[in-house]
């Protein structure tokens, strides 16, 4: 036979008298070594924002010194200089144009039986 259905219920009022008498538990207290390291991380935390930040400013600032001072300074960098060119709203350059490979431009560069490269 089945125990009743409120046998498995707890006593409400044991409980709440259990809580109030026992005081609610604390971690315990960092040692200084472990307070150390904590303010430690924190200021490193904090210290690399500031110098990413700051970092950010400063790569901004000189991209936009360029591009207002000597644009052209951007297409010396290899491979991906016409994006900060670009970026910087000039047009795209010349080799990285693909108006000749048109069909209404193609005619006047290519020659029959001529690969273009």
């Amino acid at each position: 036979m089945p125990p009743p259905a409120d046998a498995f219920e707890p006593d409400i009022d044991s409980l709440l008298a259990k809580l109030a008498t026992t005081p609610p538990s604390l971690p315990p207290p960092l040692s200084d070594h472990a307070e150390q390291a904590a303010k430690r991380s924190k200021l490193f935390a904090l210290s690399f924002l500031w110098n990413s930040s700051t970092l950010v400013l400063l790569v901004a600032l000189a991209v936009g010194l360029v591009s207002s001072l000597k644009p052209t300074l951007f297409l010396t960098i290899p491979h991906v200089g016409f994006v900060p060119w670009m970026l910087s709203g000039h047009p795209l350059p010349p080799d990285q144009d693909g108006t000749p490979l048109q069909a209404q431009y193609f005619h006047t560069y290519v020659v029959d039986d001529e690969l273009p490269q």
